[in-house]
């Protein structure tokens, strides 16, 4: 490959740890971009935000990371839409820093800063404390002194993988691979012709007015969590939707789930890196046509997951598809993500009202919102975030997989079956 196609690697400054070398790997394919923007309710100065993105990034270090405290804020006069689906699909190249700032301003006076970033460096929670950083500076804030210290890169020993405090459930996420392996081989899968290097495009959709305290209230009196909401709304809505091979034999469902997996015992504002895990939820074709049982199996296998720390667990899926991949031509790596993680679609969730943007809203900051990048053969990502009163999605696909037309019915089937669900609860 030449030099401006080759996705930078002396950015990680530290031993990339599996969840990064995993994402590298995935790179091979097409970039895997994520994005973070925070809509102001006034306008904002170029200028101003530019020598704000300066003090941060002096103030944090960020030059360990390779970023210039002179880097370029971009300033963006196309639709935000328009412009994130290009970023999503333009690569991070050898000679640049993983982090790309820019400042968008709408015809209606608000302003959104935010940044653009190569997911192998950093996840969703390590970029809140860059954007952090960089509005307090913007809006003369001091939300505490955190954001004046230096990060804390997270290194390879952020996951105590054999820690004897958790060897059973380490040696029982182990016997559970050989079930998930089999049933793999039951879930629908993308057809053959999917092409992982197309490109991607995104939205953003706002949820209906009310959906926050409807979605709770529907929560309690179900025994379930928000996000088993989500990610039971999104098998519905992609049932008969997402293209697949058509095997009868192959009838389930999967939908997969990121989780942050930071040790709680980890100081949060001060530790920036990678720290995810994958979980997976499946669905017979059999229980994907009733609301109830389709909650029901979201909630019972999000329950289990974390009785059994499966999310921290994965970490083994992680380096064994590592390791097997190591030298497999694109074509073979594209197959392996085929067959062997056979997703509708994935979910990213975050609730910022327990966060730092939660002390903002909704004046100076209106909105915030986050995009999520699609990993090798996902055809799609919803990314709900809550907001004070306000929920928005925002929805990554594959073009060449999954149409616009079976976008809209996929968006539209999510959003109308949460709310039509939270209007009629028992």
């Amino acid at each position: 490959m030449s030099s401006d196609t080759t996705p930078a690697t002396s950015d990680l400054s530290v031993s990339p740890n599996a969840f990064q070398q995993l994402m590298l790997q995935w790179e091979r394919l097409a970039p895997y971009n994520a994005a973070q923007y925070a809509t102001l309710v006034d306008d904002i100065d170029l200028d101003t935000a530019r020598a704000a993105w300066r003090d941060a990034s002096i103030a944090l270090g960020l030059q360990q990371l390779g970023q210039s405290p002179d880097a370029v804020v971009n300033c963006v006069s196309e639709s935000i839409e328009a412009f994130v689906t290009r970023e999503l699909n333009r690569p991070f190249v050898a000679s640049e820093s993983p982090l790309r700032p820019f400042v968008h301003r709408a015809s209606s006076g608000c302003t959104s800063v935010g940044l653009f970033y190569r997911h192998a460096v950093a996840d969703s929670a390590s970029i809140r404390l860059l954007m952090r950083a960089w509005i307090e500076r913007l809006l003369v804030l001091d939300l505490d002194s955190a954001g004046r210290r230096h990060l804390h890169l997270l290194r390879d020993d952020g996951v105590r993988l054999f820690d004897p405090r958790r060897r059973w459930s380490i040696l029982g996420e182990l016997a559970a691979d050989i079930s998930r392996v089999s049933r793999s081989k039951r879930i629908r899968r993308l057809p053959a012709t999917a092409d992982p290097t197309s490109e991607v495009a995104w939205r953003r959709v706002e949820m209906p007015a009310g959906s926050v305290a409807r979605l709770r209230a529907l929560a309690k009196c179900e025994g379930v969590r928000v996000h088993d909401l989500f990610v039971a709304a999104a098998a519905m809505a992609c049932d008969g939707r997402v293209p697949d091979e058509g095997l009868e034999l192959r009838g389930d469902l999967g939908i997969g789930t990121i989780a942050d997996v930071r040790p709680f015992d980890r100081p949060p504002d001060r530790h920036f890196g990678l720290m995810l895990g994958f979980l997976q939820t499946v669905w017979r074709r059999r229980d994907l046509s009733q609301w109830p049982r389709v909650l029901a199996i979201a909630a019972g296998q999000s329950r289990i997951a974390r009785e059994r720390c499966l999310a921290e667990a994965s970490v083994l899926r992680l380096l064994t598809a590592i390791r097997f991949n190591a030298h497999s031509s694109r074509q073979d790596l594209a197959n392996f993500y085929r067959k062997r993680c056979p997703l509708a679609a994935g979910i990213s969730n975050v609730n910022l009202n327990r966060g730092w943007p939660a002390t903002l809203h909704p004046n100076p900051i209106r909105a915030y919102t986050r995009v999520s990048p699609l990993g090798p053969m996902l055809p799609l990502v919803f990314t709900p975030t809550t907001l004070g009163d306000s929920l928005h999605l925002g929805v990554t696909h594959r073009t060449s997989v999954v149409s616009e037309a079976d976008v809209d019915a996929i968006v539209d089937a999510f959003v109308r079956r949460l709310d039509f669900e939270s209007r009629h609860m028992k």
